[in-house]
Formats: C-alpha cells, structure tokens, sequence
C-alpha cells in the first residue's frame, strides 16, 4: 500500500499527497473501465485515436519551426475524452509502446508534406517511460524512420518530466543510453510538463 502510494505520488501527481485505499471507488472501476476501452482500441489498429499538430513558431521570427503530435481520443462510449482523462491511465500499461508506436508513425506521416517543404521543419512526438523501458526502444524508432524516409534530425523525442525522473530512479546506469543511441544534438528534449 505505501510502495504504490509513493509511486503514485512521485510518478503521477508530482509529490502530491496520495490516499491509498483498497476498496474500489468509482473513479477507480471507471478508470478500468476505460483502460479495457482503450485497450480493446488498440488492439484494433488503433481505432478512434488521432493526433492533431500545435505548431512550434520561432518568437522572433515568427516563422513556422515544426509541430508538437498531440495525441487525442475519442470513443464510441465516452466521447471524446480530454488527454488528462486517458494518458495517465494508459501510460504505464503494457500497450503504449505499441500505440506510441502508432503515434511516431502517424506523427513522421502526417508531416511529410510539411518537412518535404521546408527542411528545417521538426515534428515533436511525446514519450512514455513504459516506451523507453523496451530494450529494443531506440532499434525501433530508427526502423520507423527508415521505413518512413524520414531523418532523425527531423524528429523530436520529448521525454516528459514525470518520464525522465522514474528513468534516473529505476535506471540510472541507462540514463545516457538513448542519447547516446538516437537522440543527437538539439533534437531531443525532455518537456517541462
């Protein structure tokens, strides 16, 4: 009870106070009631899943720099359900890496045109730490990339916070590891968020 509130704690609400309690509430069944939708979603093809594009403008400039994929989801028995609803609840489950594999895919894709036109243009893709927690993470991005005619340099790997503290707590040894394999120079970058 107090390991998984103190995980909870660190890893989900940034230090706030967690109230453990073993019997499931309504939030709880709710919440294991969407990981099963979200679930039953990826495993067909990701249905009901989209990412819509923020763009990255340079402030002095003004001129487009790149794009953040922002995942979004929507299904057929909650609607259109808010990021904060349905990444906590999926972000450690043993299906994001194969969604976040999705999402790169869907990202590089859906910005082709973009890159095509301007070469400096950078797509941003979030990471999960359940994604970097795979020993064949970095093999894998580097395949998508191939397939997807795509240069590393025109790709941005953001490690959210919450992602890169249980890295360095779970694996400190690996910490340099990913930079070292894939992410070279100034596009790679861990969100503030």
């Amino acid at each position: 009870c107090l390991n998984f509130a103190d995980e909870e704690s660190k890893l989900r609400r940034q230090g706030d106070l967690v109230e453990f309690r073993s019997e499931p509430g309504r939030d709880s069944l709710r919440s294991l009631e969407m990981l099963h939708e979200i679930r039953a979603s990826i495993m067909r093809g990701c249905e009901g899943f989209h990412l819509l594009y923020q763009p990255v403008v340079d402030a002095r400039t003004e001129r487009l720099m790149g794009a953040e994929a922002l995942l979004r989801w929507k299904s057929s028995r909650y609607g259109t359900v808010p990021p904060d609803r349905f990444i906590p609840i999926l972000e450690s489950d043993p299906l994001f890496p194969e969604l976040g594999e999705w999402i790169l895919r869907e990202a590089i894709a859906g910005s082709k045109k973009m890159r095509q036109q301007n070469p400096d243009f950078v797509v941003n893709v979030n990471l999960s730490y359940s994604q970097l927690e795979k020993p064949e993470f970095a093999d894998r991005v580097l395949q998508i990339l191939k397939e997807q005619g795509c240069p590393p340099s025109q790709v941005c790997l953001e490690v959210t916070e919450r992602c890169h503290q249980a890295e360095i707590q779970r694996h400190p040894h690996r910490a340099g590891r990913f930079r070292d394999r894939l992410f070279l120079g100034r596009h790679s970058q861990r969100d503030s968020l």
